[in-house]
């Protein structure tokens, strides 16, 4: 379908699913006792999260624009 906010919706969900897992592994690191895990958790989600809003504005910026995007 092609449809731009199907796919930000998908790499959403995906960024949500790796986060949980990040976490996960965060806590269990914790758990053992491995210092300053939690503030390399806090480092990564954050840019993951900075990454993914940055790279949907950029692809839906010109369909907002009404920019023709055919060739």
């Amino acid at each position: 379908m092609n449809s731009q906010s199907l796919i930000v919706k998908a790499s959403e969900t995906f960024l949500d699913i790796f986060t949980s897992l990040v976490v996960l592994t965060g806590i269990l690191l914790a758990y053992a006792r491995i210092p300053f895990i939690e503030g390399f958790i806090i480092i990564l989600i954050s840019l993951l999260i900075l990454k993914l809003g940055i790279k949907n504005i950029w692809t839906s910026l010109p369909v907002l624009m009404d920019a023709n995007l055919d060739p």
